[in-house]
């Protein structure tokens, strides 16, 4: 069996150990940014629809009253 030797250099292992925290990081935001892209456009998404939605509603009642009412356009 082969015997692991570890770095007795506190200043090696500090910069061993403050480079892997950055990594981790590095890793959160990126895809913490990745997390708000993807809420960003579906949110848009849920907007547009919301939007097409309440149109729809409002040419329902439109026609309903056009119906009511006789009119011709």
């Amino acid at each position: 069996m082969g015997r692991v030797i570890r770095n007795t250099d506190p200043a090696a292992d500090y910069s061993s150990g403050a480079k892997h925290v950055l990594d981790v990081i590095h890793e959160i935001l990126a895809r913490h940014r990745t997390l708000e892209q993807k809420w960003t456009s579906k949110k848009v998404k849920l907007h547009q629809r919301l939007a097409l939605k309440l149109f729809k509603e409002d040419v329902k009642q439109v026609m309903s009253w056009h119906v009511i009412k006789a009119v011709k356009f």
